[in-house]
């Protein structure tokens, strides 16, 4: 299947691997339902590949693969609602948190149960899956990447169907403890039961090496040979020679690393095309956190809706005015950032100016529309800027980060909170902008109610009073439309 975001990322030691599991944990979808503060909202799959020479044959190497699937578990798509929780902390650092009740915004409920109901036909097409699956295996006709009819709608067992059949399998069942979940714990130890009659034979897989990666593993060969003879020369010992030997074996043993890491030429690949990224953005003053997530100076990342897209760009705030809009530092890709759009000011400390730090940043209004934390800020007003605080510019979600001061700040708001933000200030816009009209509108009903009191007692001429009624009545039908299209 064409995914364009899914990437491979080759991996140095350990820390490497943590860091890149915990960056691609984070682009999970994740809500709080009444079952958990943390549900997933989908299925997640992390695939690890480790090549390895081959002993016996140096022109062969092994390859193997893991892969982790965090299933998202069944549940009742009619019952599940969007929970609001209360986080409480303990003195002993531990956090819980505890379920206040249904959000009160309908429309979060309604899209959770939408995914209730997908996963759930995808986690029973997989039922389905492994009963069909025993079936073959009684009668010995389960192959790799054979179709099993019925099963083949879903991504999941479209993907599994060909990597399942060739490895050693585990599935693990997390249930909750709690009488009241009993009836979801034995449907799904039952589905869990389902699965355990299947029975695997994992494939051993070798492939080629390149001519690049043969030479490679030939000059390590005879350089193992060379540190061999030289220490048993020496009796055992250490020597100058030695540490040449072993320092270039080193070497060697990393040019080898990073040729079986550029398989195919791949690597190369994904970095050219990040850096030609990094370039088209850059003409727009934006920065990739790829590149740039180290920086010491203040800056803003998006936040998206799609946990794929968020803090990915990065508005880094190293100047002491940094102009937003059309032919200003920095462009934002939405529509709506128009020119001199709002205005960052940055100032040096008076203090430190041999080695200058920025003291913090200063939100000022320009001639666009600007949100910042729920609030409107008007062309000319400032807004000091502090750590987590939301900013919108032309309906593109900010959220500001001040390196120094993010490590003493509580945890950063979701895209989701900062969007629901947003929402509630046009909402707020929009009732005020009703309320005003109505204001209005009784004012003029006022002033017709006067007129006509004024005509009934003959106080105004023929002429007068047709004049009148004209324009009231223009008033009127102006009145009406405009407060029928904002309602």
């Amino acid at each position: 299947m064409d995914i364009e975001w899914c990437k491979a990322q080759p991996l140095a030691d350990w820390n490497s691997l943590r860091e890149q599991f915990q960056l691609s944990n984070a682009k999970k979808a994740i809500s709080p339902t009444q079952f958990n503060h943390q549900s997933t909202r989908g299925h997640c799959i992390m695939t690890l590949e480790i090549e390895m020479p081959m002993e016996d044959d140096k022109t062969r190497k092994q390859r193997g693969r893991v892969y982790v699937c965090d299933l998202a578990g069944t549940e009742p798509a009619g019952d599940i609602y969007c929970a609001e929780y209360k986080k409480e902390k303990f003195p002993d650092g531990s956090v819980e948190h505890i379920l206040i009740g249904p959000h009160k915004d309908q429309r979060k409920t309604k899209e959770l149960q939408d995914q209730g109901k997908k996963i759930n036909l995808s986690l029973s097409e997989m039922g389905t899956f492994f009963m069909k699956m025993a079936e073959a295996v009684k009668k010995k006709t389960l192959k790799p990447g054979v179709a099993i009819p019925g099963c083949n709608t879903y991504f999941l067992c479209k993907y599994l169907k060909d990597t399942m059949l060739q490895a050693r399998t585990y599935l693990f069942c997390a249930i909750r403890p709690e009488v009241k979940f009993h009836n979801y714990t034995f449907a799904t130890l039952g589905f869990a039961t389902n699965a355990s009659v299947i029975k695997l034979n994992p494939k051993k897989a070798t492939t080629s090496m390149s001519p690049g990666e043969r030479k490679l593993m030939d000059q390590l060969e005879k350089m193992k040979s060379q540190l061999a003879e030289a220490q048993a020369a020496a009796g055992g010992g250490g020597g100058g020679n030695d540490v040449d030997i072993e320092a270039l074996l080193a070497a060697k043993q990393a040019e080898l690393a990073s040729q079986l890491e550029n398989d195919g030429g791949a690597k190369e690949a994904a970095a050219a095309a990040l850096k030609q990224q990094q370039e088209d953005y850059g003409k727009q003053g934006i920065s990739l956190t790829h590149f740039a997530k180290d920086t010491p100076s203040p800056y803003f990342t998006n936040l998206d809706e799609d946990p794929f897209r968020s803090n990915r760009f990065m508005y880094i705030l190293d100047r002491e005015e940094t102009k937003f809009g059309p032919g200003g530092d920095i462009r934002p890709m939405a529509l709506n950032v128009v020119k001199n759009h709002c205005t960052v000011e940055n100032k040096l400390h008076p203090a430190t100016s041999i080695t200058p730090a920025f003291q913090g940043c200063t939100m000022v209004g320009g001639a666009g529309e600007v949100v910042h934390n729920g609030k409107k800020v008007k062309t000319g007003n400032r807004v000091a800027l502090k750590s987590f605080d939301r900013v919108v510019m032309g309906g593109e979600i900010l959220l500001y980060h001040k390196p120094d001061e993010d490590v003493l700040t509580d945890d950063p708001p979701t895209a989701s909170s900062a969007i629901e933000e947003y929402q509630n200030c046009l909402a707020d816009a929009e009732d005020e902008k009703a309320a005003a009209m109505r204001k209005q509108q009784e004012e003029f009903e006022l002033m017709k109610t006067q007129w006509l009191a004024d005509a009934e007692k003959g106080k105004l001429s023929d002429e007068e009073r047709k004049k009148k009624e004209e324009e009231f009545a223009k008033e009127e039908v102006s009145w009406r439309d405009e407060f029928d299209e904002d309602n």
